[in-house]
């Protein structure tokens, strides 16, 4: 069957696939992702002033979250009130501008020179990563390329929403620019790591385990796809049992490059300030006009399903990607575009749809080349 013919379905990565440099060639060669993404370099104060404006008032927090949400893309700092201002940290009104400038150039720096350290920390990972996934989404609509259905990857899952039309672009990455600070915080002072486990080891056997390690902290944060199980520990913890995975023939742990225990009961407070958001700003999700897999059930979002109440959920909770994967797959699709760097979301999904005996193609999007073949050479 011809591809066009075909239902398609996009995939947005998640953290750990991030590396410096990413989406710079778009920027360079599409007028159309530069200007978007220099509106969010721009906006990215404004946006990061959201979770302290917040967290500053909890008692007054839906008037602080409605002057956040309020608040356009690319208005100046220097506009907020001087108890705004203090709100971010006591910066005084006046010297605000300066910081919208250096907050701005630093974001577009981190985003396309690094250092990794600095990109893999979660306030910066997700808001550049935004920038990138909405920018290609972007361009893939201008050729008429648009999903029949889509699904994410942790912070992927709201760019499945956003090409849903749940959200703005704005909004999109206004979202994640909170999200990243909200789940940034809930990490401070946490020793844990996270470490995918790879290999034929069934899961009860993996639990089994887990099982034998409960004075420390471990628990599976991940559900990638056969054979791969994400777990995250206190770093003593998950280092012993990584030494106990490690003389089971063929199973391997690599650990990610993320700055925190995601999608554990770490993330609480993150969760808390997720909901504070939703239900104290003015932000607008919008009836999802496609499909969408949700990581917290493993299944699609019901019509009548309250979209931020998964979110809060999913902040917190185990990923059930493989599940996601599935559901795609079961439900006919069979033509797939990743969008993001590397190509984690399609190893993932050939995986799921060797395990279930089906075949898929997939074209992954991290470069000019790549979108390129996507938009115009298909068939």
């Amino acid at each position: 069957m011809d591809q066009m013919m075909e239902k398609t379905a996009f995939l947005y990565a998640g953290q750990g696939s991030q590396k410096p440099g990413m989406g710079m060639d778009f920027y360079r060669e599409y007028e159309t992702y530069r200007n978007f993404a220099d509106r969010m370099f721009a906006a990215y104060p404004v946006f990061s002033a959201d979770f302290s404006a917040l967290a500053a008032d909890k008692e007054s927090g839906k008037k602080a979250a409605d002057a956040a949400a309020n608040r356009k893309p690319g208005e100046s700092a220097a506009d907020l009130s001087v108890s705004d201002a203090e709100s971010r940290g006591n910066i005084p009104a006046a010297d605000a501008k300066n910081e919208e400038h250096a907050l701005a150039a630093d974001l577009r720096k981190i985003m396309e020179e690094g250092p990794a350290d600095v990109l893999s920390r979660t306030e910066y990972t997700q808001v550049c990563m935004g920038i990138f996934a909405a920018g290609v989404t972007q361009l893939l609509e201008e050729q008429g390329i648009r999903p029949d259905a889509a699904c994410g990857l942790s912070l992927g899952e709201y760019g499945a929403l956003y090409a849903a039309g749940a959200f703005s672009a704005e909004d999109y990455v206004r979202l994640l620019a909170f999200r990243g600070r909200a789940m940034a915080k809930a990490a401070e002072g946490t020793d844990t790591a996270m470490t995918a486990v790879m290999g034929a080891l069934e899961e009860s056997r993996l639990r089994e385990i887990c099982r034998e390690f409960q004075d420390g902290f471990i628990t599976a944060a991940n559900f990638n796809c056969p054979g791969q199980t994400v777990l995250c520990g206190d770093s003593e913890t998950l280092s012993q049992v990584e030494k106990r995975l490690k003389e089971i023939s063929g199973v391997r742990c690599i650990r990610l490059k993320v700055s925190g225990p995601f999608h554990t009961e770490y993330m609480a407070s993150a969760g808390e300030a997720l909901a504070s958001y939703f239900a104290n700003s003015n932000l607008t999700v919008q009836p999802l006009r496609i499909p969408v897999a949700a990581n917290a059930t493993g299944t699609f979002y019901a019509p009548e399903e309250d979209v931020t109440e998964l979110l809060v959920k999913q902040v917190q909770s185990s990923v059930f990607l493989e599940q996601d994967l599935r559901a795609l797959i079961g439900a006919g699709y069979r033509n797939f575009i990743e969008i993001g760097p590397g190509k984690t979301m399609a190893g993932f999904l050939k995986k799921t749809a060797k395990a279930m005996g089906e075949e898929v193609r997939v074209q992954s999007i991290d470069s000019v080349e790549d979108f390129r073949n996507a938009a115009f050479g298909r068939k």
